[in-house]
Order: C-alpha cells, then structure tokens, then sequence
C-alpha cells in the first residue's frame, strides 16, 4: 500500500549509561559483579517430590516456608530464627540434599532510546502491518526474514501457542499488545516489596518487558495512529510472568516460581531476558543451581521450550568455571547471543557474552550504528542516517515514562526473537518437542563467522523462514505432551 501518512517520530535521546567496547573480549571475568544474596534460602530435597511434612520439617530447622515447588523437591524458606542455627539444622536433616540462599536476578543495562510522538510523514509500508515495519524493524524483515514474503507466507504465529515473557511485567494496555496478550494466564511472581514500589499486579512499570514482549508477538495493525510496531509472531498468544520489580530486580526463587507455573499451565514457550552472575565455588551458588536445573528439567519434560539471554558483559565464557550466568548457562534452556545490523557481534555501545561452550544461538541484539549498511534504503525523512536506527525497536511501557515506543540494544532484545520463532515452529507442529524446536531453530539459522559451529555465533544467525520451512516440511511427529 503506497502513499503518505500522518505519522508520529521524533527521538528524545535518554541513555542508560553503559561501557564502551573496541572488541568483545574486553571485559575480563574480573570486572563482573557477582549476585547479591538474599535473605532467602533455596532447599533441594531428595527425590523429586517434596516430603508431605515438609513444613514441619522446615519449621523444626527455626524457618518458614516461603514457597513449594512440590513436584521438583524444591521449596523457599526464610529463617524466624538465627540464620546461623537454620543452617546448621537444616545441614542435619537427611531429606534435604542441598541448600543456600537466594540470589538477586537482574535485568542488565543496556541501551535504552526512547520514542516521542509528533508528526512526520512515512511512506505505509507492506498491507499486512504497520508503515513503519520496514524502516525501523530491520532485525526481522531483513536479519530473521519475518516478514510477508517469508515466515509470514507460513504462518504469522497459532493464537493457541503461548509464549510467555518473564520479565519487568508488560504494559496490558498497550495498542500493539492488548490484542495478543493473555489476561487469564497472566501473572505476577512479585510477592514483596523489593524496589520500595509495591507493584505485585502484572503491569510493567520500568519498559524492559514491555519491549521484549512486543519482539515477540506485537500485533498486526494497520492503522498508523494506533500501532506501531509488529512481532516476529503477531498473532501468537502472549502471557506476562511477572518476576521483577519496577526497578528491574527480583530473586530467582520467583523465576523458579514462573517457570513451574508454566509448566502446569500449558504454557509453551518462556523468554527470559535477566540474568546474574552466581558464585560456583560453594554450596552457595551450588544449590541455587541445583534447584534452577531441576525446574528446567521439569519443563523440558513438560514439552516447555526456554530461552534466556546470554548477558551483557563482553565475556568469552569459556573456561569460566567459578561462576556461571544463570539461568543462560542452565542445561534445556537456548543461549541467545547478540547480534548487531551488520550481522556482527554486538561490541559498540554494549557487548554480548560468547564462548563455544554456550551452545546457543544468535540472534538480533541491535547495537549502535554510525554506517548506514548498504542494503538499507532509507526513503523517508530524516534522510540522514541516525545511529540508533541499528537498535532494536519495540513498544515500552507508559505507565512510568510516557512512553509507547522505545530502541533498545542487548541480549534482552536477542532472547525474544528465538521465543518468537519458537511460537512459530510450534503453530506449524504444536506436536514437537522442546529438543525438536531446538534442532529447527539451529538447523535454520544462517551460518556467519567461520565456516560451522563457532564461539561468536555458535549455531548460527537466527533465521525464521528457514526454520517454520524446515518444521512444516519434515514430516516428523513430535510426541509433546499434552
């Protein structure tokens, strides 16, 4: 559809300052601030069920149980009493098998531009979404081939796959969200005040979930004056897990929480887009990670397909054994690294975490950008190329800025992608199972860098039509379970 309209785009610059990288290996391992503990605890039981007196059990050690996860063995528990002696009577108990604190889970900085509305006139771009799709969505017509004469001829996405964003929240509200946001499994794991903002609803009051949820499923629209933007599946089912504040922190007992939550909801999909950096070198960290494998087992029994982003701190992780970026680095769960527009490493204003020992997958991070590549044909004023252009554009929350709409660079923005073209996998085989949605979205990836699997890209460059192609076209049945 040709023609001019009234459109609103200007740009107020609002920076979240972040290090600036000459390459991807310039952070060095110890530059990384580990997690901060909470006051929590994390108990693995022995087997996978929980004792049915677990609670006396926990209240015989000077604690309360805070939360179960009775089919995994795991509960959360805060000392009534001296911390010292909980732990020393918990040590004692032979059902227990593991224990130690809760860990802080963060959204990371990142680059954050934020989009105000007033007129200029675009030319509309392709009929089946928003005019400006073309101009400033290039990480899916161009990097991921999402787009009307790609994965969209296969499939825009089953309003029976539900792809859940475990984030900041998301701002229900939002014109290019409401249509395919899930009201009735939507849910907040927020359950105390942690930023000094009671904000235990569902809706998003710092932007992150809000942006990585229209990565995945922000809905067709056509109508300029109400959207803006498209996901890579804009007619997939979106449910919000709350798990962080407003501030953008929360604790990985609620991420475990979510997580099993999905797994007995039918949930199919879950995008994790935080991450921390927990030690490994005591029980600590051991029994964070213990019970973190154990709920990602559960889903990847469960048929459910987790994504997390690799982190943001420029790090080649391999032979990093002290510590680990959880929950990337847990088995069953998809590492996603960050791309930038010119289908390179993110290394400019922020830099992505790599290492051949991820096993993962990049994908569109976004990043700045001062060339105009030369496959971009930028044919609306500004005529001039912008920097920002090569960031990753998505709706944001309004409740806190004012804003609708915002560019945004990191592996927050990489992880939701991989989600989305999960939920498209599963629309054309709702049947697969988690490793089968594994092997399509590597095997469809386009190979950059060195021949093969290598440690910047590992798998590959995501790549939506090759892999919903390859899904539909193989004749396989998966066996999921229902």
């Amino acid at each position: 559809m040709k023609g001019k309209l009234a459109i609103i785009a200007t740009v107020l610059v609002f920076l979240i300052a972040v290090p600036t990288f000459s390459s991807p290996s310039s952070c060095s391992p110890e530059s990384v601030d580990l997690a901060e503990e909470g006051d929590a605890y994390i108990i693995v039981f022995s087997g996978r069920k929980l004792p049915k007196n677990v609670d006396a059990i926990i209240e015989s050690c000077g604690g309360r149980v805070a939360s179960k996860l009775p089919k995994i063995g795991v509960v959360t528990a805060l000392p009534v009493t001296d911390p010292v002696s909980f732990e020393d009577k918990l040590g004692k108990r032979h059902e227990i098998t593991d224990f130690g604190h809760d860990y802080v889970v963060e959204v990371p900085d990142e680059l954050v531009l934020l989009y105000e509305e007033t007129e200029l006139y675009v030319e509309s771009g392709p009929v089946v979404t928003d005019p400006y799709y073309w101009t400033h969505q290039w990480h899916l017509w161009h990097t991921i081939d999402a787009s009307p004469d790609k994965a969209w001829l296969i499939t825009t996405g089953s309003p029976d796959v539900k792809v859940a964003v475990m984030d900041t929240g998301i701002d229900y509200n939002h014109p290019d969200l409401a249509p395919n946001y899930d009201f009735v499994l939507s849910k907040s794991f927020v359950d105390w005040d942690f930023d000094g903002i009671i904000d235990e609803d569902e809706m998003d009051y710092n932007g992150h979930g809000s942006h990585c949820g229209g990565v995945v499923a922000a809905a067709i629209n056509d109508d300029p004056n109400d959207a803006k933007c498209v996901g890579v599946g804009p007619t997939l089912d979106l449910v919000n897990l709350k798990a962080m504040g407003a501030g953008g922190s929360g604790y990985f007992s609620w991420t475990m929480e979510a997580i099993y939550y999905a797994v007995e909801n039918g949930i199919d999909v879950v995008s994790m887009s935080f991450g921390a950096y927990v030690p490994m070198f005591d029980k600590e960290g051991s029994a964070l990670f213990s019970a973190l494998q154990r709920v990602f087992n559960y889903a990847n029994r469960n048929g459910v397909v987790c994504i997390a982003s690799a982190g943001n701190a420029g790090l080649d992780m391999d032979g990093l054994y002290s510590w680990r970026h959880l929950p990337s680095q847990c088995s069953h769960v998809i590492n996603v690294i960050g791309t930038d527009i010119y289908d390179d490493i993110a290394h400019t204003g922020w830099a992505s975490n790599y290492g051949s020992s991820l096993h993962g997958i990049s994908a569109p991070g976004g990043d700045y950008a001062f060339i105009k590549p030369d496959w971009y044909e930028l044919t609306i004023p500004p005529a001039i190329w912008q920097f920002w252009y090569g960031l990753v554009y998505s709706t944001y929350a309004w409740t806190v800025t004012g804003y609708r709409y915002a560019w945004m660079g990191g592996t927050s923005q990489a992880a939701p992608h991989v989600a989305g073209v999960a939920g498209l996998i599963l629309s054309v085989n709702p049947k697969l199972t988690p490793s089968q949605v594994k092997h399509f979205i590597f095997t469809g990836a386009t190979d950059i860098g060195d021949p093969g699997y290598d440690q910047y890209f590992n798998f590959g460059l995501l790549n939506a039509f090759n892999s919903v192609l390859k899904a539909e076209e193989s004749g396989i049945r998966g066996n999921k379970k229902e």
